[in-house]
């Protein structure tokens, strides 16, 4: 048996064999495969979704949301960077 066969035999539980883009194998963590495939699958529901259809002014819905804040001292340190934003 090569040496090969017996390390994957041995690590097959965390290690999983993937099949890289030149078509050689290589080896891969299981849980890293689980969540790459958990981020691959989120991502293709967010581009094949339906997008919102609003026309809402997002800027006066912000400054509205957080009109409370205006003068307190994490805001006025900001002020001079989000003023030129606009």
């Amino acid at each position: 048996m090569k040496s090969s066969a017996v390390f994957e035999k041995e690590v097959s539980p965390e290690i999983d064999l993937v099949g890289m883009a030149d078509g050689a194998v290589a080896y891969q963590l299981s849980r890293l495969k689980s969540i790459v495939a958990v981020i691959h699958n989120d991502v293709l529901k967010r581009l094949n979704g339906r997008r919102h259809q609003a026309g809402l002014d997002w800027r006066e819905l912000v400054d509205a949301a957080f009109k409370d804040l205006v003068g307190s001292p994490c805001v006025n340190r900001w002020a001079v960077s989000l003023d030129g934003a606009r």
